[in-house]
């Protein structure tokens, strides 16, 4: 391989692992957001009758 071959596959390989790790902490980050939703307040809540 040539140098310029060995560069691109370089990066190529970083860019790859720097998109996976955002798409990990991307995800992870999301859980905690569904988890901690706040209630809703008894006002708002329509009540059958």
């Amino acid at each position: 391989m040539n140098t310029s071959s060995k560069f691109s596959k370089f990066l190529a390989t970083k860019l790859s692992n720097l998109s996976t790790d955002v798409a990990k902490t991307s995800t992870k980050s999301c859980v905690p957001l569904f988890i901690g939703q706040p209630k809703m307040p008894e006002s708002l809540l329509k009540k059958d009758k």
